[in-house]
């Protein structure tokens, strides 16, 4: 298979997932917050938890100009935090004493802070492999 034609597939299946995921977290965040009364915080809740979905789509569109190795951190990145975010959401996962409104809240900032790890690494080290 071709090298543009693995980035290209990799790339699909990427973005169906990650599709897939800001839908169903949108649906779980909207079940969990349905006995919710202020419709300020539920919108509130639905920007943070679609937003790390937002960023990662617009990494990918911007992604075209970047190296190869990091254009694939990216796409690894919506394979893994995609299945996170929605096992976390739907409470498989729930752990004693943690509220459903905690993982609502920290889930975001954990998917960000991997991105803000995982690129500039993938960078760095596309940087060093180029100078060789």
């Amino acid at each position: 298979m071709k090298k543009s034609s693995s980035f290209s597939l990799l790339r699909t299946i990427a973005l169906v997932l990650l599709l897939i995921g800001s839908i169903g977290s949108f649906y779980l965040t909207l079940r969990e917050g349905r006995n919710d009364k202020s419709v300020l915080e539920i919108f509130l809740f639905l920007v943070w938890v679609i937003s790390p979905f937002l960023a990662l789509f617009i990494a990918s569109s911007i992604s075209k100009k970047w190296a190869d190795s990091t254009r694939v951190a990216v796409y690894i990145l919506m394979l893994v935090i995609t299945p996170f975010s929605l096992i976390s959401y739907s409470g498989a996962l729930k752990l004693p004493g943690i509220s459903p409104a905690f993982v609502f809240l920290i889930v975001p900032p954990l998917t960000w802070l991997l991105m803000a790890i995982a690129i500039p690494i993938a960078e760095s080290l596309s940087r060093r492999k180029s100078r060789k």
